[in-house]
């Protein structure tokens, strides 16, 4: 059997303020690194963690405390040799 296509689903998306969740699926038993980067809408990189995909560590958060003001952002997530994007509206 193999892998089911990956998935990004970031929530609430649009966020108020709210910390982001972002849940990255389709991976089956695997231990490879992850990075995510979120870029502002002129390319600057505002956000960036590494982190180790695991079966019971699929959800991440961006914790909004000021961070992210007002604008769209774009979510940059790496994982097995392919890269996943997810636009972020923060109200």
């Amino acid at each position: 059997p193999g892998e089911t296509e990956p998935r990004l689903n970031v929530y609430p998306n649009p966020s108020k303020g709210e910390p982001i969740s972002i849940n990255l699926t389709g991976f089956e038993n695997s231990e490879d690194a992850i990075s995510m980067d979120v870029y502002d809408i002129l390319g600057n990189k505002i956000f960036s963690r590494n982190s180790i995909f695991t079966e019971n560590n699929k959800l991440a958060q961006i914790n909004n405390d000021g961070e992210l003001a007002t604008g769209i952002y774009i979510l940059n997530v790496s994982a097995k040799n392919k890269n996943y994007y997810e636009r972020i509206i923060i109200k």
